[in-house]
Order: C-alpha cells, then sequence, then structure tokens
C-alpha cells in the first residue's frame, strides 16, 4: 500500500500543476505541454466522426427501412463525436495558451495531503489504465476486422 501511495504522489507530481515543479515548470507550461492530449483525442473523434459518415453513407445506398434507420442512427452518433472532436480541440488550444501563464506558489507538502487531490489523482490515474486497456482492445479489434496492410494508415485530421 505504501508503494501504491508513493507511485500516487509521484504522479501527482507530474500531473498536478505545481508552481515550480523539478524540471522548473509552471503550472501553466505543464498544462501547455499535457495540451496532445486532448489534440489526440480530437483526432480520434474525427477519425470516429469520418468511419460513421461513411458506413452512414453506404447504408443509404441500400432501399430497405432498417438500412435507413440505420444510416439516420450513424449520422446522429457521427454529429455528436464531431462536437466531440471540436470541443477537444478548442480545450487543446486553450491549454497551449497556459505556457505563459505565471508561476503561483504552492505549499506541496499541504497539496499533496489533500484527500481531494489525493483522491482525484488515484481516479485519473485509474482511469488512464482503464483508458489504456480501452484503446489496446479497440486497436486489436480493428486490426483483426481490416484488409492485411491496411492497418497503418495516416492519422485523421
Amino acid at each position: 500500500m505504501k508503494t501504491a501511495i508513493k507511485l500516487l504522489a509521484a504522479f501527482a507530481l507530474l500531473a498536478a500543476p505545481l508552481s515550480a515543479h523539478a524540471d522548473g515548470k509552471t503550472c501553466g507550461q505543464m498544462l501547455a505541454d499535457k495540451a496532445v492530449l486532448p489534440a489526440k483525442m480530437a483526432e480520434v473523434m474525427t477519425a470516429v466522426t469520418n468511419m460513421m459518415e461513411a458506413h452512414a453513407k453506404f447504408m443509404m445506398t441500400n432501399k430497405d427501412k432498417d438500412s435507413k434507420k440505420e444510416a439516420a442512427a450513424l449520422q446522429k452518433v457521427a454529429k455528436e463525436h464531431k462536437a466531440l472532436a471540436a470541443a477537444f480541440k478548442k480545450t487543446s488550444e486553450s491549454m497551449k495558451k497556459l505556457a505563459d501563464l505565471p508561476g503561483a506558489p504552492h505549499d506541496v507538502s499541504k497539496l499533496m495531503a489533500d484527500p481531494a487531490i489525493m483522491a482525484s489523482m488515484k481516479a485519473m490515474l485509474t482511469t488512464h489504465k482503464e483508458m489504456i486497456a480501452l484503446m489496446q482492445k479497440e486497436v486489436t479489434e480493428m486490426e483483426s476486422m481490416a484488409p492485411k496492410g491496411a492497418g497503418a494508415g495516416a492519422p485523421a485530421k
């Protein structure tokens, strides 16, 4: 248990905004560095949008009622993914702008003793690990469905 707490504390030092992190970065600089995460999620959402729109277009070539219903449902969810992509992109851009935010003093010992912060860090770590596992499962499933040689494409823009 002590090892897990130390790991959480170390993760907290990497993820929590601090005025002067060990590498000399401010909160704003650290958050700007992490802007790549929502930017990449925007790319994921855009790729999903594109796949759903293409699938819906394909389904529209069928004339039966169920195909039309499926196409409409895909178009609705594609629209929602498109909105998510825009929100992730906006968040990434906002985070990048924080690079010039002046560093404010932080009492790291109090920060690390705050139960809400430690609970948040634990939840972040758990969620990150779960997301990695889900994404790996998705990649494996997609690679098994894709024709040979189609697994390594250019990222969606």
